[in-house]
């Protein structure tokens, strides 16, 4: 948070006790912030009562979770993370018609990566739904060069395909991705086993996906961002960059097939 506004701390509800005169409405105030949000850019309802309340829970929430003008992975974390701000994304583009929080959140994960492998390469795609919802070319002119970087190329092995196994996540690749962090590793889905916070043994949220040097869920998203990547040297006219990142994604797609 910023340093003017200070710590958030987050509550369900305040209960009072022993309170030794009458309460009247002035006497209790309750204030909510967040980011511009038009309440009816978007409507939806159907026969369903339950659907109906699940497509209220979701509006409400991306309403809810915009207070800092970035998206925020909740409140455990309270930092945005790539595969969080890109589902905010897209439910933002369907609740109302702003766009601005999008492409900041992207900038912002752009120059500050989190630790996921996948979810870097994520930031290609809130970029492409930016640029294919509003026609805006700024921030993929901005940031084109690391766009180029978040296409983890730098990973690439002679089979075509990307690991964050190979000895290849050196101190350069990670100032090339603006990771600041440490344990920099693909993720699939968290956690792999264990309950979060406790780091137990019980299972996790992976279905019983086995981690080996080449996953597959981390190259899909690599094969996409490379395809992505071309399209966007294409819209920018830069004619060898997008027959490189073209040519480089049918590689993958080569390769995946061979190595399945």
């Amino acid at each position: 948070m910023p340093a003017y506004i200070g710590e958030v701390y987050p509550f369900r509800y305040c209960e009072l006790e022993n309170y030794p005169g009458d309460i009247k409405d002035r006497d209790i105030v309750r204030q909510s912030v967040h980011y511009p949000f038009n309440d009816h850019a978007a409507t939806f309802h159907s026969s369903d009562s339950v659907l109906n309340q699940v497509w209220e829970l979701c509006k409400y929430s991306i309403k809810a979770t915009s207070f800092s003008g970035t998206y925020v992975d909740g409140d455990r974390e309270r930092i945005p993370y790539e595969a969080d701000a890109l589902i905010n994304q897209l439910g933002h583009y369907y609740t109302d018609r702003e766009f601005s929080m999008a492409r900041h959140s992207n900038e912002h994960l752009i120059y500050n990566a989190t630790w996921p492998t996948e979810w870097n390469l994520q930031t290609l795609i809130m970029a492409w739904a930016d640029y294919m919802h509003t026609g805006n070319r700024q921030s993929i002119v901005q940031c084109y060069d690391d766009l180029k970087a978040k296409t983890l190329l730098a990973l690439k092995e002679n089979n075509s395909l990307i690991s964050s196994r190979t000895g290849k996540l050196t101190p350069e690749f990670y100032k090339s991705i603006h990771f600041k962090g440490k344990n920099f590793r693909d993720i699939v889905d968290w956690p792999q086993t264990g309950i979060v916070g406790e780091e137990k043994q019980e299972a996790g949220e992976s279905d019983g996906y086995v981690m080996t040097t080449y996953n597959t869920v981390v190259n899909a998203y690599h094969y996409e961002a490379l395809q992505l990547m071309s399209r966007i040297a294409g819209v920018l006219g830069k004619k060898a960059d997008q027959k490189l990142y073209g040519d480089e994604a049918e590689r993958v797609k080569s390769s995946s097939t061979c190595f399945c």
